[in-house]
């Protein structure tokens, strides 16, 4: 979860929210009556820093994902997208179109930030929201409301924003 915003997609903040992964026992997801209420959600900007491709198994992947574990699997960096395969990937699309006026210094940049973090341990995602907030925590104050990368529904809730409506429902009857 970690790094500097990046500068990828900005339109997508209408789409919806993205919530952070979740290991749940399967003990807990076999119970009948279970409910999965995830609460920590990931900003698009890491998102986008944080993804790489498979073209062939046409999948993306997030995270902590090293170069020697993922070229010899065929997965890449996300700039990298047209240069191993020919296949379409919209986001990477929609991304370089909305760099199109300076187009060359954008992919610089994507370019740049992918070896800081393959270079400084610091700079990857962070493994866990424990971690992610440690991180944070250590940032100047100025740089700790623009460099989360996670944070909590509730408090993507309070933001005053009209991209995305927030209302609560109840949880539909059980069919148990």
């Amino acid at each position: 979860m970690s790094l500097p915003q990046a500068t990828g997609i900005t339109r997508s903040n209408r789409r919806g929210v993205l919530f952070a992964p979740m290991n749940v026992p399967s003990a807990a997801y076999s119970r009948p009556g279970f409910r999965l209420t995830p609460s920590i959600t990931i900003s698009l900007g890491a998102l986008t820093a944080n993804l790489f491709v498979s073209p062939r198994d046409s999948h993306y992947y997030v995270g902590r994902l090293l170069r020697s574990l993922v070229r010899p699997a065929g997965i890449y960096p996300q700039y990298q997208s047209e240069t191993h395969h020919t296949s379409y990937d919209p986001i990477y699309t929609q991304a370089r179109w909305l760099h199109h006026d300076n187009l060359a210094g954008w992919e610089r940049q994507e370019q740049q930030q992918y070896s800081q973090r393959l270079n400084n341990v610091q700079l990857r995602p962070a493994k866990t929201y424990t971690q992610e907030q440690a991180r944070v925590a250590r940032l100047p104050e100025p740089q700790r409301r623009h460099g989360r990368d996670g944070q909590p529904l509730a408090a993507v809730v309070r933001q005053p924003t009209k991209a995305i409506r927030f209302e609560r429902t109840t949880p539909a009857p059980s069919a148990w």
